[in-house]
């Protein structure tokens, strides 16, 4: 009988241990490798912090970051957020209780005087808004089965190497900003988000398999950081949109593959000083509107 009690007792505080698990508070740059998880477990990022040069950080299969309202995530050294379908990783802003002031209902006019109607408070829970990633000059992200929700500008780089695959990005102004390095996307579903991507022009991009969902400028929209290089428009999924001209100077060429579509935005032109190729075919014509 005292076996079966101790087991059952132990048993208890196995489960107790698992519901209490604290969440863990992040406030210091991260100086040396490290590893966030396990599963469920979640981490608060309460204030900006840097991944420095050399150093990596990895995101383990079904964690949890929170992040401060307006404060980043610096990446200048490599980061690895690799979930996978059955458990794939959240980043998100925090979530804060306040209270919300909420007038009475059922009352009609003339009944009761002004001093009389007494309103009453109740809690709400909303998500905050950080920043999101950023990639500095030189670093080097993964986002695998990752989901980032309610950042004002999720994924930030410039110079970098960063690599979204099976990536769901929503509720935010613009989902990805970068301007040179190389970009890979794909699979990725890009919701309720102002703007879907920012590109330069100079990035080395790819895409495929993605979709857009509620977005006001659905597609990839370039701006012409291309004045001294060659320009390569690659078909794929989703239209390019050029937001502000581009001048191709001599010696640099643009080509443009079959199947692109090219949409020139806000009286945007393309400005050819070198050369253009732009070959369709009857089965993937190119369309420029």
């Amino acid at each position: 009988m005292k076996r079966i009690v101790w087991s059952a007792f132990f048993a208890v505080m196995l489960v107790s241990a698992k519901i209490c698990f604290a969440d863990t508070i992040v406030i210091d740059d991260i100086a040396s490798d490290t590893t966030w998880g396990a599963t469920d477990a979640v981490y608060i990022v309460d204030r900006t912090i840097t991944v420095v040069p050399d150093v990596t950080l990895t995101i383990l299969p079904g964690v949890t970051v929170r992040m401060d309202e307006g404060i980043s995530i610096n990446v200048a050294g490599t980061l690895v957020a690799e979930g996978t379908a059955q458990s794939r990783i959240h980043i998100t802003g925090k979530t804060v209780t306040t209270q919300v002031l909420v007038p009475p209902t059922d009352i009609v006019e003339g009944e009761v005087s002004t001093e009389q109607i007494v309103s009453f408070s109740v809690d709400e829970v909303i998500t905050v808004l950080p920043k999101g990633l950023v990639f500095e000059p030189g670093s080097s992200g993964t986002l695998n089965y990752v989901d980032m929700t309610h950042a004002t500008d999720p994924v930030e780089g410039d110079g970098a190497m960063i690599f979204i695959h099976n990536a769901t990005l929503s509720h935010a102004l613009t989902g990805i900003a970068v301007n040179g390095g190389t970009l890979s996307v794909s699979t990725t579903l890009f919701s309720n988000i102002v703007i879907p991507a920012k590109i330069g022009f100079s990035v080395d991009f790819s895409h495929s398999g993605n979709t857009f969902e509620d977005t006001e400028y659905p597609g990839w929209n370039f701006f012409g950081d291309g004045y001294s290089q060659d320009v390569h428009l690659v078909a794929g999924d989703g239209v390019y949109i050029l937001s502000s001209s581009l001048s191709i100077p001599a010696g640099n060429s643009i080509t443009i593959d079959p199947g692109v579509t090219l949409f020139l935005a806000n009286n945007a032109s393309v400005d050819i000083y070198g050369s253009l190729s732009a070959n369709g075919t009857e089965a993937a014509p190119i369309i420029i509107a």
